[in-house]
């Protein structure tokens, strides 16, 4: 009896996006996303599914390059309600480095989930990073090719260089306090973002609703004093009511990298005794927002 016909497609890819390139840590994925709704009948239940709105996610790590740009949207802290995907139309191009395998367009694509960045010197840098493609702007979306299309490779890239992969040790500074950390910084940006749709091409784009940023470390240059220190002025009391609003900035620097988080509070402690366990496994900082002359001002700054 002869074998069966086997057909195996596997293999690695890059991303590019705005004129970057993107080696990943791990496989990149991507998913179709097609809502859909019944059209139901009173006889015969639900006779068709039909489609409300469709779109594409594409989700990978970076392999550890500094890429400013996966943390935008900072300045939208000011004009919270605008929207996030770019005037001008972005392309994203999944590009296997197998030439025999077809290249994937998806088009009209924007940053939806900002990615973890650890500053460590014994991790790579980030976290996995979402993009949104929505499709070709102004085209309907029943368009041939106008959310993705497939053709032939051209993958010719040489960019790759190990040098690039930063893991260094980084100076951390909480006011006018430097740190020592156990493992290093862990940042994240916290968007909530809110679908503008419209009847004929469905999601159309993202408008901002929140922003916000944290940082989660483990002290090792500061006493159990200093660290209780950070929540409430050192005291567990606070009026039912009361503000806690008032922090102070964080920077973090390397060669090459630099994080500002602005205006940290701490919103909870929990300590731990034990033999082996560090007091404080972990602190969590929050960023607060602030007002100067009346203007609210940027949670953070990558730069």
């Amino acid at each position: 009896m002869p074998l069966p016909t086997i057909v195996i497609t596997r293999g690695p890819a890059i991303v590019t996006f705005n004129s970057q390139v993107f080696y990943t840590e791990a496989p990149i994925k991507a998913a179709i996303d097609w809502e859909l709704f019944d059209v139901n009948s009173g006889q015969y239940g639900v006779v068709s599914r039909r489609v409300k709105r469709r779109m594409a996610k594409i989700m990978f790590t970076p392999v550890g390059k500094w890429f400013t740009s996966l943390w935008p949207y900072a300045s939208l802290a000011q004009t919270l309600g605008a929207t996030i995907m770019p005037a001008t139309q972005k392309d994203l191009v999944i590009q296997p480095l197998d030439t025999t395998q077809k290249m994937w367009t998806f088009y009209g694509a924007g940053i939806t989930k900002a990615p973890t960045i650890r500053l460590s010197a014994a991790k790579q840098i980030y976290g996995e990073v979402e993009f949104t493609a929505l499709g070709k702007y102004a085209t309907a979306p029943g368009t041939a090719d106008s959310l993705c299309k497939r053709e032939t490779n051209t993958f010719n890239d040489t960019s790759f260089a190990s040098a690039d992969v930063q893991t260094q040790p980084y100076v951390g500074t909480l006011g006018a306090t430097a740190i020592e950390t156990k493992e290093g910084w862990e940042l994240s940006a916290d968007w909530k973002l809110d679908e503008v749709t419209s009847d004929t091409f469905g999601v159309v784009n993202f408008t901002m609703e929140e922003i916000s940023a944290k940082v989660s470390f483990t002290p090792r240059s500061l006493s159990e004093d200093d660290i209780v220190g950070l929540l409430n002025g050192g005291s567990f009391d606070k009026a039912i009511g009361g503000a806690i609003d008032a922090g102070a900035d964080l920077v973090i620097t390397g060669t090459g990298v630099s994080c500002t988080l602005y205006n940290l509070v701490m919103e909870k402690l929990d300590p731990i005794w034990g033999i082996k366990e560090d007091r404080f496994r972990s602190i969590e900082l929050v960023t607060r927002r602030k007002f100067t002359t009346g203007r609210p001002n940027v949670p953070y700054l990558i730069a």
